[in-house]
C-alpha cells in the first residue's frame, strides 16, 4: 500500500493546456499565411502499451541516485522518485506546454503558474518517474536531487495481455464505418484495457444521513487492507504501475509531437 501511495503520487494523467501565446486570437490562414492543421495520435494508450517496456517487479530503494544516473539507465530500469528542484524555470520563456504540474506538487514557493502548470518557482517539490524526468530536463532549467528513489527492472508487457490490445484495436477499426453501437463496444473495450490499469483500489466509504442530508467518511477500515482486499480479488489482474507508465509515455509522445511544430513560421 505504501508503495501504492508513491505510483498514485506519480500519476498525472493526460495533458490538457491552452497556448498562452495565442489567447484571445481567431487563429485563421491570413495570420499564418496557410491553412491550419490539426494532428493527434491514434488510440495513444494501447500503442504505448504495445511499444514500450514497463516495471516488471517490485520497487525496491536505491541509495544516493542522481538524475543523471536515472535517465542514463531509464532503458532498462524504472524509477519512481521525489525530485527537489531549487529555482526551475523554462529554458525556452515561449515553451507553449510547460511539464511541470502545480497540482500534483507536494510543495511550491513562490510559483509562477499558466493554467495550472509551473513556468518558474523557488523551489518545488514532486513525485515523477524517469518518463517525465526526460522531459522536465528537456525544459526546464534547475539545481535538483533525488530523494526516496525506488527501481524496478523493466521488460515488455506479457504477450498474452499485447495480443488481446492489438486484437481489441483491430476489432475497432475493422468497425469503425459500420455498425456504431458493435463499433462503441470495441472502442470501449479497447480503452477499458488501461483503464482497468489504473482503477482506484481504496476507495472512500461514504455514509449519508438521510435525516439531515449531511455526509459523512467511514475510517474504520484501515486503508491497508481495504488495498489488501482489491488486490486479491480473482479481477484484478492488470498492475497499477502499469497504467502509470502508459500516461508518462504518452505525455513523452506528445510532447515530442509539440516539438515538430515551428512557432516562428
Amino acid at each position: 500500500y505504501p508503495q501504492y501511495l508513491k505510483q498514485n503520487a506519480c500519476y498525472h494523467g493526460g495533458y490538457t493546456h491552452g497556448n498562452r501565446h495565442y489567447v484571445n486570437q481567431k487563429i485563421t490562414p491570413d495570420i499564418f499565411g496557410s491553412n491550419v492543421c490539426a494532428y493527434d495520435f491514434a488510440s495513444s494508450y494501447p500503442y504505448c502499451m504495445l511499444a514500450y517496456k514497463f516495471p516488471m517487479e517490485r520497487f525496491m530503494p536505491f541509495q544516493n541516485c542522481t538524475p543523471e544516473f536515472i535517465l542514463k539507465n531509464s532503458e532498462d530500469y524504472a524509477y519512481i522518485f521525489k525530485l527537489i528542484m531549487i529555482k526551475p524555470e523554462l529554458k525556452n520563456k515561449f515553451t507553449p506546454m510547460p511539464a511541470l504540474q502545480m497540482s500534483k506538487c507536494v510543495k511550491t514557493i513562490n510559483a509562477i503558474e499558466d493554467n495550472g502548470r509551473i513556468l518558474q518557482a523557488e523551489y518545488v517539490e514532486i513525485w515523477l518517474n524517469e518518463i517525465d524526468l526526460k522531459v522536465i530536463y528537456e525544459q526546464y532549467e534547475m539545481n535538483e536531487v533525488c530523494t526516496d528513489v525506488y527501481f524496478s527492472q523493466k521488460d515488455y508487457l506479457p504477450r498474452w495481455f499485447t495480443d488481446y490490445v492489438f486484437k481489441c484495436y483491430m476489432d475497432k477499426c475493422t468497425l469503425k464505418d459500420g455498425d456504431p453501437v458493435l463499433y462503441s463496444i470495441a472502442k470501449a473495450k479497447l480503452n477499458a484495457l488501461y483503464g482497468m490499469c489504473v482503477q482506484k483500489p481504496v476507495r472512500e466509504l461514504i455514509e449519508e444521513d438521510y435525516q439531515t442530508g449531511e455526509y459523512s467518511i467511514d475510517k474504520s477500515i484501515p486503508p491497508e487492507e481495504l488495498y489488501d482486499k482489491y488486490v486479491k480479488k480473482y479481477t484484478s489482474i492488470l498492475p497499477y504501475q502499469w497504467g502509470v507508465w502508459v500516461t508518462s509515455y504518452a505525455f513523452e509522445n506528445l510532447h515530442t509531437l509539440g516539438k515538430c511544430v515551428d512557432y516562428k513560421n
